[in-house]
């Protein structure tokens, strides 16, 4: 079997904040290719997109509550900080127990975040780095 074949089947999902494209925005983009026979010939990339919480507070009632319990609200406010600390420093946290509970993916969530704090932002931690991304801070114009 060979990767490149006309008979190949694209599949693409995406969890979206809501169903109206005109304001609410992807959070998840998976993509699936198979055989023509449905066999799988490759998988990914299924990417978590992040969304500033302006888009994640229109979500309604429905999309709150199931990308919430499945764990994708939280995901997605990690997603650029596990991304950036993966391209930048080359490591990746530990994987998620995946429970999608979400007290439980609340705590794991925390527990993530402790991970970066540990081992990727570590010199964020010396007060003359954080005095002088104060005064770079300092230097931006109000918007």
């Amino acid at each position: 079997m060979t990767l490149k074949d006309p008979t190949h089947l694209i599949w693409l999902d995406m969890e979206m904040s809501g169903l109206d494209p005109s304001i609410n925005r992807p959070l998840e983009v998976a993509t699936l290719v198979t055989t023509a026979a449905l066999d799988i010939v490759a998988e990914g990339p299924n990417l978590v997109i992040h969304q500033p919480d302006d888009v994640l507070a229109l979500m309604d009632g429905w999309n709150t509550e199931h990308h919430g319990a499945s764990g994708l609200t939280a995901a997605v406010r990690a997603s650029t900080i596990k991304e950036l600390v993966r391209r930048w420093y080359g490591v990746t946290a530990p994987p998620k127990k995946t429970a999608h509970r979400a007290l439980d993916d609340i705590k794991e969530s925390v527990d993530e975040l402790r991970w970066y704090q540990r081992h990727a932002f570590r010199e964020a931690l010396d007060p003359a780095v954080v005095a002088e991304a104060l005064a770079a801070q300092a230097a931006f114009p109000e918007e």
